[in-house]
């Protein structure tokens, strides 16, 4: 009876141990961490129990083990404690082919830096990677491999004023001044509600709605491109954002596409709700929706002549303002104008 309460103390003993080896191992995936928060962690996940005795001296033993048993490089440092470098044979995570084509694709955006977080991003990803058996990483850098391009931006939103963004989306008011295209360079004071960051042609915008700007009340959406907010000028103001966003303006538009264009199927459904028809001749026209005109004007400037919008008459006008200012760019008779005049 004796050698089975042993024997079961033993396995309990065994046991433990291990489970303690694997939290240890986990807490230090996290980062860095001293010999008092590696016993702290196990006392939270395993209880009380989880080193009897001098548990300074067992959380050696454990480091050993992880060391000798699962071939983990781990370093310590009296200024940082207790390092993961390495996870060794113990590979935590194994993925099926389609997730690792996943995890390619990811690194193939996030390589351009023109994204917002893409080392944050890539951090993760690598981390993960890490974690997977040594063939399946081999697999993530072998050939294959597949290639997104971003156009890259002179100017980029820091990662400073994103997380200061980030925080009041849908909270707070804010107040900051705004370097606009089209006002030279003049700033322009803005008080707005944020709602929303978005990333689109190499650029991070603010989605927000507009209460004031340059003393004028404005009540409207409006889409700030970040890196134009002075970082300096931002302010979170203390009233408090309602729960429910403004209703944005929704603008129906309607356009014909060129029987060319329907041809080679070269078309891309911008806007929301799109409902295509085609006509006896090949062509189609589109009707959709938008909360951004300008925007859609940048899309549909794409198809260049191939394109005709019917509606709205704003959006109309808007369209043959750029047509005929790119007509101004190139008559004749301005051929031998020098660029640094344009």
């Amino acid at each position: 009876m004796s050698s089975q309460r042993l024997s079961g103390g033993d396995k309990r003993s065994s046991w433990l141990t291990f489970q303690r080896c694997m939290v240890v191992m986990r807490r230090l995936m996290r980062g860095s961490a001293t010999a008092a928060e590696l016993i702290a962690a196990a006392e939270a996940e395993l209880g009380g129990v989880a080193y009897p005795g001098n548990a300074a001296v067992a959380l050696r033993q454990d480091i050993g083990r992880l060391r000798d048993d699962f071939g983990c490089t781990i370093r310590f440092r009296a200024d940082e404690g207790y390092r993961m470098l390495e996870s060794g044979m113990q590979a935590l995570l194994d993925l099926p082919e389609q997730h690792l084509h996943t995890i390619m694709f990811l690194h193939a955006i996030f390589t351009a830096d023109s994204l917002p977080q893409a080392t944050e991003v890539m951090a993760l990803l690598n981390y993960l990677t890490e974690l997977l058996p040594e063939e399946r990483q081999k697999q993530l850098t072998g050939p294959g491999r597949d290639r997104v391009e971003y156009p890259p931006a002179l100017e980029q939103a820091t990662s400073a004023v994103l997380a200061r963004l980030r925080k009041v989306l849908g909270k707070h008011m804010l107040r900051f001044s705004y370097r606009s295209s089209f006002a030279g360079e003049a700033l322009i004071v803005h008080r707005v509600a944020p709602y929303a960051l978005l990333h689109r042609d190499g650029h991070t915008y603010l989605r927000a709605f507009c209460h004031e700007s340059d003393g004028k009340l404005r009540q409207k959406y409006q889409t700030y491109r970040v890196d134009r907010i002075i970082p300096e000028s931002i302010q979170v103001l203390p009233q408090q954002l309602p729960p429910a966003p403004p209703p944005e303006r929704v603008y129906f538009i309607r356009y014909v596409l060129s029987p060319r264009v329907a041809a080679q199927h070269d078309i891309a459904l911008w806007f929301g709700d799109s409902r295509v028809t085609t006509y006896p001749d090949g062509s189609l026209e589109i009707i959709a929706r938008t909360d951004d005109l300008w925007q859609a004007r940048q899309f549909l400037l794409r198809y260049r002549e191939q394109c005709r919008v019917l509606e709205p008459l704003e959006l109309v006008e808007m369209m043959r303002e750029s047509v005929f200012r790119m007509a101004a760019l190139y008559r004749m008779e301005d051929e031998q104008t020098p660029a640094s005049h344009i």
